[in-house]
């Protein structure tokens, strides 16, 4: 199956690589200023486990400390991502997970936007709300 869609995708196989890099920096920048929780360090340390190539990484170290033949051939940083992209869209829907699990959790410990989501719900089905003053924020979620 993996052969399939390596083969499928042919050269943009390294597409869904660039996407999850973008997710990532998109998740880390949203990260920046907010205040240094427990939440907040479990979304970043999903964001940020692919920052660095550990596979790579190991490789390197072994052909220096002469585990490995010299004369293997070298592959590029990052190549088991570039070269999986079933992988990568597990990792970009993890960190969007964790990013939403938390954020919720973050934001509504106690379960209070739930419950002022449901009243909302609840007056503007019987109309209780007024013309033009509908709360944005609440008709989107």
């Amino acid at each position: 199956m993996y052969l399939d869609i390596v083969q499928g995708l042919g050269e943009s196989a390294g597409r869904r690589y660039e996407q999850f890099k973008q997710e990532s920096l998109e998740i880390q920048k949203a990260l920046v200023g907010l205040p240094k929780t427990a939440e907040r360090r479990q979304v970043l340390q999903a964001a940020t486990r692919w920052n660095h190539d550990s596979i790579f990484e190991t490789s390197k170290a072994n052909v220096e400390m002469g585990l490995a033949p010299h004369d293997s051939e070298e592959s590029p940083e990052f190549h088991f991502l570039r070269r999986n992209p079933i992988h990568c869209g597990l990792l970009i829907h993890h960190m969007r997970s964790a990013l939403h699990y938390h954020g919720v959790h973050t934001a509504a410990p106690s379960g209070g936007l739930m419950a002022t989501a449901q009243l909302y719900q609840a007056l503007r089905q019987e109309g209780r709300i007024p013309q033009g003053q509908a709360w944005e924020d609440l008709e989107e979620f």
